[in-house]
């Protein structure tokens, strides 16, 4: 109140908002400072972070694309940038700004694996992995990057797969998705009573996973086990699974109990 025009207080206290969860207040005070520094870093990067936060994909965009900005985006920029390209349902806008800021930032993880997820989305699951595989050249042990490059893995089913699981399975036995991961790989390739064993594994440490709970009642009702089929299957649907095959199953398992509807 006292210093208004003072550059470094507007920032202060947007973080200090930040902090307290008050995102509104916190946005008025970056365009604070942004309104006596157009090209503060800080300030881009806290108001990008907070309007994403707040899904106004639409601001966002118009405070990044800024020609003045563009061509020195810092790497939360890029990344705030990408997940409004993303959530305004703009993919391919999207990977063209993650890449970009990770060509200029490669050492960011967050860009990496932000950028793995859209290429994904987008049906190019093997440029996923070739991002992921760099990253981790960067950032070996890094276990969520780790993770999610298994999981590209096994959507491509690509024949490291079971190598990298395994890897995995011997450095965090107690990751619930390197658990299910491994399952997946073991349902594929007919170990079912070991698969069972993971995907239990990773139930116990994590019950609130549809992808677990439906890799297990598969498995169960291939190995006959019709009524576990069954309370597996429907959690995993009342989770949220909207997957056809596993209604079939589901279909198959309660005619089999005598219970279809």
């Amino acid at each position: 109140e006292l210093d208004p025009r003072n550059p470094t207080l507007h920032p202060v206290l947007a973080s200090a908002f930040d902090e307290l969860h008050q995102t509104r207040n916190a946005e008025a005070e970056w365009r604070a400072a942004l309104a006596l520094d157009p090209e503060s870093s800080n300030a881009l990067d806290g108001l990008s972070r907070d309007l994403v936060l707040d899904k106004d994909y639409a601001e966002t965009i118009a405070l990044l694309e800024n020609p003045i900005i563009s061509g020195q985006r810092t790497a939360v920029q890029s990344l705030n940038l990408g997940l409004a390209y993303a959530g305004a349902a703009k993919p391919n806008e999207s990977a063209k700004v993650l890449r970009d800021g990770l060509n200029t930032s490669p050492d960011s993880l967050l860009l990496a694996n932000e950028l793995a997820d859209v290429l994904e989305q987008l049906g190019r699951p093997d440029e996923a992995t070739t991002v992921l595989n760099l990253a981790l050249t960067m950032h070996p042990g890094d276990l969520n990057t780790e993770v999610h490059y298994l999981r590209t893995l096994v959507a491509t089913r690509s024949e490291k797969a079971a190598q990298v699981g395994q890897r995995l399975l011997l450095t965090s036995p107690h990751n619930w998705e390197v658990l299910y991961l491994n399952g997946v790989l073991e349902t594929k390739d007919g170990r079912l009573q070991q698969a069972r064993v993971h995907l239990a594994q990773s139930l116990d440490l994590n019950q609130a996973s549809a992808e677990s709970h439906g890799a297990l009642g598969l498995v169960l009702a291939q190995l006959n086990d019709m009524q576990g089929a069954k309370e597996h299957l429907e959690k995993a649907i009342a989770l949220g699974d909207k997957s056809q095959h596993l209604r079939e199953i589901l279909s198959k398992v309660l005619r089999s109990l005598g219970q279809a509807k």
